[in-house]
């Protein structure tokens, strides 16, 4: 396909020989729609690595995602139009609209269908729940696991969670117009550096043994969860022998029951899970940890993570740290998100590799 400037009001569009088309095939550019999805970006960057981001700000400012905005937006970031969609349609908070159909009520419930839920009754209350609500003001549906197992069944109103949920206390939710997500009361960082977090890290950094720690990680039967119940020490010790770059990817999104635990200390206690996490970057030698579909802890009112976003920590305790908000995936999130992250991450050393190479023959 060519552009072809000669002549105005001419085709433009072509490939080989024929009359060419005025504009490209497929969805076309709103003017309108790239205004507003420019103005809801602001002066930040443009970057293809934050599009979950991206699109939650537009979720959050239309409650849901058209074709226009989603248009706007592949064009704002030099994305193909399907590397957007396939991102708005894999996730369960997301809801991209297409031309012909008509954007979702004002408010929608989630109600959680993963096992501890379902046990719980989760299919009755949906029920219920669809059963005892106009369609078109509030809309029901069901969503991968929330991460509440301790509080089954839960359901999501708007962004507001009610655990042992019944339709009586949706109801209440509804009456009392609250619906964004409550953050409880968490370790803030001057706290925990006042009771000595970080200091095991900064002392390993100092004069650790790697070795020494990945025998006792190895020794206390720590495994991983993904279903070969590897011993995370082993682990830890074959990625350290690997060649360099190596990059920590870190989950904090698993639709599985019983990962409540997680989410239970990435709220309360953030600082024990992040210095968990840079220890370990320190035992393999990487260079870059990754927090893929953490736990959404909105950024206007939680300083924890713009102390991530900001790079604060990253300066403190030299290694990188990068973030991204998860929106209810599926549990292969695990596996997808980390192997698309890790295989990026591959492709980009290694176009920086080539890019080095003719350099140097040039």
């Amino acid at each position: 396909m060519a552009l072809d400037n000669r002549g105005e009001g001419r085709g433009v569009w072509k490939s080989g020989r024929g009359k060419g088309r005025p504009v490209p095939k497929g969805r076309q550019l709103d003017d309108d729609a790239l205004a507003e999805v420019q103005a809801i970006l602001g002066d930040g960057p443009r970057r293809a690595d934050l599009l979950i981001e991206y699109l939650h700000l537009i979720q959050d400012r239309h409650g849901h995602l058209s074709a226009r905005h989603l248009r706007a937006l592949a064009w704002e970031l030099q994305l193909a139009q399907a590397e957007v969609w396939e991102v708005a349609t894999f996730y369960a908070h997301f809801d991209p609209i297409r031309e012909d159909e008509p954007p979702p009520p004002d408010l929608t419930i989630r109600v959680c269908d993963s096992l501890s839920c379902e046990l719980a009754g989760a299919h009755a209350l949906k029920a219920a729940l669809k059963a005892g609500h106009d369609p078109a003001r509030v809309r029901v549906l069901r969503a991968p696991c929330m991460g509440r197992c301790d509080t089954a069944p839960v359901a999501e109103v708007g962004h507001r969670h009610v655990g042992h949920a019944t339709p009586e206390t949706v109801a209440e939710a509804i009456a009392g117009g609250n619906f964004h997500p409550v953050i409880p009361d968490y370790e803030r960082f001057d706290t925990y550096r006042a009771g000595g977090g970080y200091d095991r890290l900064m002392d390993l950094r100092e004069s650790g043994d790697w070795e020494a720690v990945q025998e006792k990680v190895l020794a206390s039967g720590l495994r991983g969860l993904g279903g070969a119940g590897f011993p995370s020490g082993k682990k830890w010790g074959f990625v350290r022998a690997g060649v360099s770059p190596r990059y920590l990817a870190v989950n904090g999104d698993e639709g599985e029951p019983g990962t409540f635990k997680d989410r239970w200390f990435l709220e309360r206690r953030p600082h024990l899970m992040l210095e968990g996490m840079l220890i370990a970057a320190w035992a393999i030698a990487s260079g870059l940890m990754q927090i893929v579909g953490a736990i959404r802890l909105r950024k206007e009112i939680d300083d924890e993570w713009l102390l991530i976003a900001s790079g604060v920590l990253s300066v403190l305790f030299g290694i990188a740290m990068l973030a991204w908000p998860g929106a209810g995936a599926l549990a292969m999130i695990f596996v997808i998100g980390t192997f698309a992250i890790l295989y990026g991450a591959l492709l980009i050393s290694f176009a920086l590799r080539l890019r080095k190479l003719a350099h140097a023959t040039a």
